[in-house]
């Protein structure tokens, strides 16, 4: 037989590959127009599918034990607004242009997850029960988050919320470039594990001082049993608090309890932020090790500049005003503070 009359091993090779299961499954998109496409969407979705809402309100949904490898699911809409959402024990779910709102979860969370990791929540707005840019007829969080890792808050809208943003006991969080307004709180940080907050702006934050409210933008503090913060960069952040209400803006505690259990803040940056505001808190650390203060701003708004500023209002809307400081304070050791502005 010549080589040209010779059979090709590559012939019986052509129909295997044709064969459904033996490539990659293309990702799809489901369109979805109600609650029961949602969720038959979400029992259903694949490793890059995308689920795409369509305009209208959405009852609160529950994804629980859907753990997607590889690339995440997408689920995006254009004017979709889902009431809540609670994610447990699940993986690879992205949620990008949505609305969030009207409804809370267990926990009093608009949107909680729990015991998950790589879940991303992108360019949508979370708000509380009423928009009406005032956050004293609101309850509950916009999202919280516990024993998760890989964590993505970016871009995002908070509003007419109590607060914006609760994380704890969790590793690598991001929280960059969202705008956080008409709140009563801004974000809490508890034994968490690298932390990147970057970019965020904070203003209109309304706390209700009769009932000894005291607010921050970012705060951090430990739990009992699971270790303080660590590595934490906190870095170009907007804080404008200038009313009449002394809105603390970074707070970060950690603490050395007698017995050699330490929850320190360790190896933290704080860099590039601006405060501007009537707190005696702009900037405080304690009990802290290996950080790094540099180059924030610092300054006092008129308010706290009025030597006849006053006490804390009846109702609750006002309280005194002080001139901003960076304090550090308590069992601290091995961090630097320079070229900052600060009166």
């Amino acid at each position: 037989m010549t080589r040209a009359n010779r059979p090709s091993r590559l012939i019986g090779l052509v129909p295997l590959l044709l064969l459904p299961g033996c490539s990659a499954a293309a990702a799809r998109t489901f369109p979805v127009t109600d609650d029961e496409g949602l969720a038959k969407a979400i029992a259903t979705a694949r490793p890059g599918d995308r689920i795409s809402l369509a305009p209208g309100v959405y009852a609160p949904i529950k994804i629980f034990q859907r753990r997607i490898e590889g690339t995440p699911v997408i689920v995006s809409g254009n004017n979709a607004r889902i009431q809540a959402a609670f994610i447990q024990k699940s993986s690879g779910w992205t949620f990008d242009g949505l609305t969030f709102g009207g409804a809370l979860t267990t926990g009093s969370r608009v949107v909680g997850i729990q015991d998950s990791s790589d879940i991303a929540i992108r360019n949508s707005l979370v708000h509380g029960e009423n928009l009406n840019n005032d956050p004293w007829d609101d309850r509950g969080n916009g999202i919280g988050v516990r024993f998760s890792e890989r964590i993505e808050i970016v871009r995002n809208r908070f509003r007419d919320i109590y607060a914006a943003f609760i994380i704890g006991n969790s590793s690598d969080v991001r929280f960059e470039g969202n705008s956080i307004a008409f709140l009563r709180e801004g974000t809490n940080w508890a034994s968490i594990k690298k932390a990147v907050i970057r970019c965020n702006r904070f203003s209109h934050i309304y706390p209700r001082f009769d009932k000894n409210e005291h607010p921050d933008a970012i705060q951090s503090w430990f739990n009992t049993g699971f270790g303080g913060n660590e590595d934490f960069l906190i870095e170009g952040n907007v804080i404008l608090t200038g009313g009449p209400r002394a809105v603390q803006g970074i707070f970060l505690a950690g603490a050395y309890k007698p017995g050699g259990e330490a929850y320190r803040m360790r190896r933290f940056v704080i860099r590039d932020n601006i405060y501007f505001g009537s707190s005696p808190h702009g900037i405080t650390v304690a009990g802290a090790e290996g950080f790094v203060i540099e180059r924030n701003t610092v300054l006092p708004s008129p308010h706290a500049q009025r030597a006849t500023a006053g006490e804390r209002s009846p109702d609750g809307r006002q309280s005194r005003g002080f001139p901003p400081p960076i304090r550090v304070t308590g069992d601290i050791s091995t961090g630097q503070i320079h070229d900052n502005v600060v009166t």
